[in-house]
């Protein structure tokens, strides 16, 4: 981790968790191997310099900040009224701020699926 908190550009997927440090890499890391665990079969690589899952189109993505991590959902805006911890105000992309280890819950799982399920019946381009 950088000085001011933000990651290094990383050039790698395994690069960009190996650049994280504490806390914040223990939770990036924990999403990362939930997003192993119900993601099968999707493909993981860098965009906008984040690791980032695609199934049909790109679904989540890991943002790690200098004290949380965001789960982001490239279609979030049709799975926030689901879900209550779906922050945001964009038109399709939406996050839930992933605190501590302890946020990395079945309810975290519950919305991984919902968005890889979204991403097989309703896929959503990201430009």
């Amino acid at each position: 981790m950088m000085e001011d908190g933000k990651v290094a550009k990383a050039t790698t997927v395994d690069g960009y968790f190996d650049a994280l440090d504490g806390p914040v890499q223990e939770i990036a890391l924990a999403l990362r191997g939930r997003m192993h665990a119900l993601g099968e079969g999707l493909t993981i690589a860098l965009a906008w310099g984040y690791p980032s899952w695609s199934g049909q189109e790109r679904i989540l993505s890991i943002i790690a900040h200098s004290s949380r991590c965001n789960l982001q959902l490239f279609n979030g805006a049709q799975l926030a009224s689901a879900f209550a911890e779906i922050e945001g105000t964009g038109k399709s992309l939406r996050h839930v701020k992933v605190h501590t280890l302890a946020d990395v819950n079945a309810r975290i799982d519950d919305i991984i699926l919902a968005a890889i399920a979204l991403d097989s019946s309703a896929p959503h381009r990201v430009r």
